[in-house]
């Protein structure tokens, strides 16, 4: 039997892994960003049609800014587009599902947190400098959902493919 030398925990991070934790990060300000503009774009036909509670008075004055987190729709597609990005991560990279999930959860809520941060209703609120805290609240619960049902999907296809040897 041949005995090796295993490699301490710090060798071995290779300039692939640390590209795609950077990619991780990237991808979720880029996801952010979409869901954003999305929701700018499709205001005035789509998603003013359907206020959160509390903000009907408000949203039929025209007072409301837009945003994803400012309609009960925009809501479902945020939370549906977290699910499967989490889904995704979690499929694409098993080992590092966790680390790659809160890297995607970052550049997400940084992203929503400076379009929340540049609405004129944010910036005399007192509530301004909880908006990260609003913003993860808002995005990391399904994308944690999501990684782990990949997780789950990944390890049923293994056992799958073990019971089949």
């Amino acid at each position: 039997m041949l005995i090796t030398k295993r490699p301490a925990p710090n060798e071995g991070h290779s300039l692939k892994t640390l590209v795609r934790i950077l990619l991780a990060a990237i991808a979720g300000a880029l996801s952010a960003v979409t869901l954003e503009l999305t929701a700018r774009l499709l205001w005035p036909s789509y998603y003013s049609r359907y206020p959160l509670e509390g903000y009907v008075g408000a949203m039929a004055e025209g007072l409301v800014d837009p945003g994803i987190y400012m309609s009960a729709m925009g809501f479902r597609h945020a939370w549906i587009a977290y699910f499967l990005c989490g889904a995704v991560i979690a499929l694409l990279d098993r080992r590092r599902a966790l680390l790659l999930a809160a890297l995607f959860a970052f550049g997400s809520v940084a992203v929503h947190s400076a379009f929340a941060a540049a609405a004129p209703d944010f910036m005399d609120s007192n509530l301004a400098p909880l908006t990260p805290l609003f913003m993860a609240f808002y995005s990391v619960p399904p994308l944690a959902a999501g990684v782990v049902v990949g997780l789950l999907a990944g390890w049923a296809r293994s056992l799958v493919g073990h019971l089949r040897r």
